[in-house]
């Protein structure tokens, strides 16, 4: 898992799962190890009052039958096998809820099956746990905006739904000065630049208008052209202006700046072809010139 600036989606994902999903810990016993808190949110017994029984004897499983089963799926696993399945469970307050169980087996470094987890998911709650999961993958979690994957595809919608003489454009921006505040500073103090970063590029679009965080340091801004480069480059030099201003970080204030590519797209375009261009334009803006050669025409 990277620690640079925050971009890992490791953290976010599981963040999810633990927010949304009962995640039960088994020793090789069948007996519980550790009862996370969604454990709790989702059946209502305390850590406490779980930890050292058997799964298969806990109120969650509520009659025979369904203790039968329990014992049978800890077979499976103790075998090395995974069980997933749907059941009727048993809250404390004595309702019922109907959960998407996987029980899987947990390994020793030789291989030996050493316990289970056991994670379960309200069905009635399966649609925002997934949902939960697609953000969390799509959306940078240091900056809260949409991530490459998710602009790619805002900008492939865009290619897809264009009319008349509007064009998507694409403004890409890498930070200047980035490197040395991270090696001078820490990632800390990185991290903070970043977010106000975002910040800044919000405040400079228009609804409708996706800012995304592309990775590390670069930043790029899906707009509609409209029917006049003047709105891309009114946009580029704004960008431009609020990047260049002082960031304030930990007390004190850092300068950064950004250079910026734009890129706006032809008629048989694909998206990652104007994040390309709109790239190697950024390139040539360290030169003195952000657009691409020959510079679009109205």
């Amino acid at each position: 898992m990277s620690r640079t600036n925050g971009f890992s989606d490791e953290p976010s994902i599981l963040g999810a799962i633990e927010g949304s999903a009962a995640i039960v810990v088994l020793d090789a016993d069948g007996r519980v190890r550790r009862w996370s808190a969604g454990a709790t949110r989702l059946w209502g017994w305390p850590e406490a009052a779980c930890l050292g029984r058997h799964w298969a004897e806990l109120e969650t499983i509520g009659d025979s039958v369904r203790e039968a089963h329990a014992r049978t799926s800890l077979a499976d696993v103790g075998a090395g096998d995974t069980r997933v399945f749907e059941w009727i469970s048993r809250r404390a307050n004595g309702t019922v809820v109907r959960l998407h169980s996987t029980i899987a087996p947990l390994h020793d470094e030789h291989g030996a099956v050493v316990g289970a987890v056991c994670v379960s998911i309200d069905l009635s709650s399966r649609e925002s746990f997934e949902k939960a999961l697609v953000r969390a993958a799509l959306h940078d979690q240091l900056t809260r905006l949409p991530g490459r994957s998710l602009f790619l595809h805002e900008l492939g919608v865009a290619l897809t739904d264009r009319r008349g003489a509007n064009r998507p454009v694409v403004l890409f921006i890498d930070l200047d000065r980035f490197k040395r505040v991270n090696d001078e500073h820490g990632h800390a103090a990185g991290d903070e630049v970043l977010v106000v970063v975002a910040h800044r590029l919000r405040a400079a679009v228009r609804d409708g208008d996706v800012v995304a965080r592309l990775g590390g340091d670069e930043f790029a801004i899906l707009v509609d052209l409209g029917t006049s480069s003047d709105v891309a480059v009114d946009l580029a030099e704004r960008v431009g202006r609020l990047l260049a201003a002082p960031i304030p970080v930990a007390g004190g204030w850092l300068e950064v700046g950004a250079s910026i590519g734009v890129a706006v797209a032809a008629p048989d375009d694909e998206a990652e072809d104007v994040l390309a261009r709109a790239d190697a334009a950024m390139y040539r803006a360290k030169r003195g010139s952000p657009f691409e050669h020959p510079a679009p025409t109205p």
